[in-house]
């Protein structure tokens, strides 16, 4: 029998290779598929956190936007924003930066806003952050760059910065940001005014320094925006750039700006160092001079009254000749009492009360203007009798000669109307009809242009009303009759000045005294005679001179140089009396007519010198002239002689005393004397209505660094009153003037996140 056949070892061991071959594939394959799968792990990893950077940037600068809209929008407090897919636990506030800004290196002119960001931080260590309205990105190894710009710039010579100041964290994917305007619109005062003040208000450089933990990128946008090289430090996470003169406004370079300090300290030397010298006064009381040394060394000057209202220089009387129209005419009227009472002798010197009263009348009319005055008389008793002058004329402007009791038949005109009045009268007292009768004699022949006054007289009450046959009308209450009668006196323009002759007892002078005041008259009482003619006189000349001002004409000069300027008036001047010479035209600057205030305006040198004076002159005969006006120290209305044509045959010139000058912070208490007249606005009101002074209690000046005031004193011949023009003195721009308050403009947003 055959045994079976056996395999052979070649045949087993191929055998077991294919299986090793497989087992070895297999193997193969599976550690293939692990280093597969471990590989993909990882880079889906760094995919995933790049996707997470890219939308923390799109949320950051949406973020950006919207806080923009709080920074910029005036009208916009709220904003909302969505922070998306974001995981808000990786969004976080910071506040630990800030930006400050200094100029003139002094650290008291410095301001410093704090910088808040927000941030996300990735799981690598990767930043993307808003600050101060910029994005910024920050590697692990804190390399930073900048994604859009912040929201500071410096644009020709101005710094403009708003920082968005952020409270509050993200805790959800919907958020509102808040603006707190008020506390926003505090500190973006505060920061600005902690820089520009005092010896920094024009500053000669600035520094911009910010430290955040951008602080390299922020480095490289300062460089690029200010277009200076910038510094930074590792050590404290600071970057600067330092901005020299030539790099900001022209205005602030006092080299070459025409800014002016006239202050001096009490040694007398200039109070401002970039003035090389001022000289107030000292000289010459007259003259001002300023040098400033620097390559812009031409100042315009400007001299002008402190006052807005027309200089009020000028007196009372003496300088109005009473033959010359300078005023308004009068017309007269005298109200005379012919009661039975008016026959008696009171001062037992034979003559009657009506021969008294006679007499004053007519002394009053001795202080009229025949050629333009007018009187008339009316008297009174129980009924009214108008007394006729002559040709039957009501009003006339015929004095008549003077008054003689014994030679009453040889006059004429008024005084021969005021003879005719009996001298031993009799009847009742009806003063009513005495006002009611010269009212109507105002209305038959005077008008508006005409100052109406009447002088009423009488000795005695309002009598009684008797109802016994005859029965006297309109009896019934005669005080208040009376009072209502010169009411309406009163809309007809009347001024009634009101005179009891007699005891006061006997007299009706609560009236009297109310006749008076309603109608801006004046109540006078007395029993003597002499004393009776004495106020007809004085009320003559009351109302002469507290109604007839006469104003000095005048003019000013103002030498600059070698050069000799008249005053200039804006508007029509054609009706201003001038004085033409050789140097200019100087028109009558207190003229109360002309059109506006005059000022004078011109270009200095550099270490010349400025002297003010000023001209009065006397009026040509007849060429004064009466014009309404309204104000003066008590805002009265009155008349005021206003000259049209100047007698330069004699001029008067200021002496140097006549001229006091001042600068701001000096004490002018000297000036202060305010002995003016009453028509008059008084220094301390003139230089408190000017803002010069705080208050009529104060007595420091308070002007701008380029100003001065000249006090002028003109000593009128015959005014018992100051005679003074304050004149306001500017030399090139204040330092307020060429204060360039928008070279930085600092802006703190408040925002709050909910």
């Amino acid at each position: 029998m055959n045994s079976p056949k056996r395999p052979t070892f070649r045949s087993d061991t191929r055998a077991v290779s294919e299986v090793i071959a497989v087992v070895l594939l297999v193997a193969m394959a599976l550690l293939g598929a692990v280093l597969v799968v471990v590989f993909g792990s990882g880079l889906i990893d760094q995919v995933q956190n790049d996707n997470n950077e890219q939308t923390a940037q799109l949320v950051i600068q949406e973020v950006d936007s919207r806080f923009s809209t709080l920074a910029q929008m005036n009208d916009v407090s709220r904003v909302d924003f969505t922070i998306g897919d974001t995981d808000s636990d990786e969004m976080r506030t910071v506040r630990q930066g800030e930006l400050s800004v200094m100029v003139n290196r002094n650290s008291s002119c410095r301001s410093t806003a704090p910088l808040s960001s927000l941030r996300y931080e990735s799981a690598a260590g990767e930043t993307v952050a808003y600050e101060a309205g910029g994005v910024w990105r920050q590697s692990a190894e804190n390399a930073s760059t900048m994604v859009t710009a912040p929201d500071v710039n410096f644009r020709n010579g101005t710094l403009s910065a708003t920082v968005v100041n952020i409270s509050g964290n993200i805790r959800e994917s919907y958020n509102t940001a808040r603006l707190e305007t008020e506390t926003s619109r505090t500190q973006s005062q505060e920061l600005t005014g902690q820089i520009l003040h005092g010896s920094c208000i024009r500053p000669d450089n600035m520094t911009v320094k910010v430290t955040s933990d951008f602080y390299k990128a922020w480095g490289d946008y300062l460089e690029t925006e200010f277009g200076v090289e910038s510094q930074t430090w590792n050590h404290n996470n600071t970057s600067l750039v330092h901005l020299p003169q030539s790099e900001l406004p022209p205005e602030t370079n006092d080299e070459i700006n025409t800014v002016v300090n006239l202050a001096r300290n009490k040694s007398g030397d200039p109070e401002a160092d970039y003035m090389e010298d001022v000289d107030i006064g000292e000289t010459d009381p007259q003259n001002i001079s300023i040098n400033k040394n620097t390559t812009k060394d031409e100042y315009i000057v400007t001299v002008r009254p402190l006052s807005e209202r027309n200089p009020q220089v000028g007196k009372i009387k003496e300088i109005v000749d009473t033959t010359t129209v300078y005023r308004e005419p009068f017309d007269v009227v005298f109200i005379m009492d012919v009661s039975g009472s008016m026959s008696w002798d009171p001062n037992s010197d034979g003559n009657t009360k009506s021969e008294d009263a006679q007499v004053g009348a007519t002394s009053f009319v001795s202080e009229l203007n025949g050629s333009f005055d007018r009187a008339g008389v009316v008297t009174y008793e129980n009924y009214p009798a108008i007394k006729q002058t002559d040709d039957g004329r009501y009003l006339t402007s015929e004095k008549g000669g003077t008054f003689s009791t014994s030679g009453c038949w040889a006059m004429t005109g008024i005084n021969n109307t005021i003879c005719e009045i009996d001298n031993d009268p009799g009847g009742g007292t009806r003063i009513w009809r005495g006002i009611e009768q010269g009212h109507e004699l105002f209305d038959l022949t005077s008008n508006q242009t005409r100052t109406k006054i009447a002088v009423l007289l009488t000795d005695g009450l309002n009598n009684a009303c008797d109802n016994s046959p005859p029965i006297q009308p309109n009896c019934d209450n005669q005080n208040a009759r009376t009072v209502d009668t010169a009411k309406a006196a009163d809309k007809s323009d009347i001024t009634i000045y009101t005179i009891g002759y007699g005891d006061e007892d006997d007299i009706a002078d609560g009236v009297l005294k109310d006749v008076a005041s309603e109608t801006g008259g004046q109540f006078n009482q007395t029993e003597d005679a002499d004393e009776l003619k004495a106020i007809f006189e004085d009320i003559a000349e009351k109302e002469k001179e507290t109604k007839l001002i006469a104003r000095q004409p005048l003019s000013t000069n103002v030498s600059g140089g070698s050069e000799v300027h008249s005053p200039f008036i804006p508007g029509d001047t054609d009706d201003i009396a001038t004085h033409n010479t050789s140097s200019g035209t100087f028109m009558n600057v207190n003229d109360p007519t002309a059109p506006s205030q005059f000022r004078h305006r011109f270009a200095l040198e550099g270490g010349e010198s400025v002297e003010i004076n000023a001209t009065w002159y006397g009026c040509a005969d007849n060429h004064w002239q009466t014009t309404p006006y309204s104000g003066g120290g008590s805002n009265q209305s009155y008349n005021i002689a206003r000259c049209t044509k100047l007698d330069t045959s004699g001029v008067n010139h200021l002496d140097e005393d006549d001229v006091s000058l001042y600068t701001d912070g000096e004490d002018i208490s000297a000036e202060l004397t305010n002995s003016s007249a009453w028509w008059q606005t008084n220094m301390t009101n003139t230089l408190v209505d000017a803002g010069a002074l705080d208050n009529k209690s104060d007595t420091t000046l308070n002007l701008s660094s380029n100003q001065a005031v000249a006090i002028m004193n003109f000593s009128i011949s015959g005014a018992p009153f100051d005679n003074r023009m304050a004149l306001l003195y500017e030399v090139g721009l204040s330092e307020s003037q060429a204060n360039p308050e928008d070279i930085i403009n600092f802006r703190i947003r408040n925002v709050e996140l909910n």
